[in-house]
C-alpha cells in the first residue's frame, strides 16, 4: 500500500492508533526531504560540471 493512501485509509478507519498515523506521516516527510535534498545535491553538482 502507497503511504499516503495508508495515511488516508488510517485517518478515516476512526479507531486507529494516533501513533501509528503519525509515524506514518513521519516516515512520508522523511522520505520526501530524503529525496528533495538528493534532487538538490545532484543539480549543484550538475550546475558545477556546468560552468567548467
Amino acid at each position: 500500500m502507497a503511504l499516503p493512501y495508508h495515511l488516508y485509509y488510517l485517518a478515516t478507519e476512526g479507531r486507529a492508533d494516533p501513533s501509528m498515523m503519525y509515524a506514518t506521516a513521519l516516515v512520508l516527510l522523511v522520505i520526501v526531504l530524503a529525496m528533495f535534498l538528493l534532487a538538490s545535491y545532484v543539480r549543484a553538482r550538475g550546475e558545477k560540471r556546468m560552468r567548467q
